[in-house]
């Protein structure tokens, strides 16, 4: 818009200013990007895009109340708070916030008989704990069975011939 100014003295006669002209740029605002959903071990780049307010920007970013860089690896489980700050170059500051869940890395837990005579059922029992659903969890008998499933807890009916057997047991969870 413009800005100018007109004065008129007691005898009519009028002047004005030369005119300005100020631009109003809308409020910054910050998107931030970062996976909400981790295990243990596992992290990345946090990504943000700042649009509105007056460049140049200072984006700094915190974990937890406390000032990180781009690059975020988790050591524990927990819940954190990744928080992105804009500051334009007229101050107006902005701030957004993401909670970004980490899990403990998956576990696997095999119930089983050790021993067996030919033609018993073994039922072996398998669960799985922490890691982030859904779950592909894939096993097998060497030269018996091989197979897969996505539920954490499951319960494997095997009556192999004659033999040592190892069952293994594979889990991949969402994030890898």
């Amino acid at each position: 818009y413009l800005i100018y100014a007109t004065v008129t003295d007691s005898q009519g006669v009028s002047s004005t200013s030369g005119k300005e002209v100020v631009v109003v740029n809308p409020d910054p605002t910050i998107q931030l990007r970062f996976p909400l959903t981790l295990d243990v071990g596992e992290g990345g780049n946090v990504t943000y895009t700042v649009s509105g307010g007056t460049p140049p920007y200072v984006v700094t970013l915190y974990l937890n109340g406390t000032h990180v860089g781009n690059f975020i690896t988790f050591t524990s489980p927990g819940i954190y708070v990744l928080s992105a700050t804009v500051r334009d170059s007229l101050n107006y500051t902005v701030s957004k916030t993401l909670v970004v869940t980490v899990n403990p890395d998956p576990t696997i837990s095999v119930t089983a008989l050790s021993r067996l005579d030919q033609g018993q059922v073994n039922l072996i029992n398998v669960s799985v704990e922490g890691g982030t659903s859904p779950y592909k969890v894939s096993y097998s008998i060497p030269g018996v069975l091989v197979n897969s499933t996505s539920n954490p807890n499951f319960t494997v009916s095997a009556s192999p011939p004659p033999g040592n057997y190892t069952f293994n047991v594979t889990v991949k969870d969402s994030t890898g």
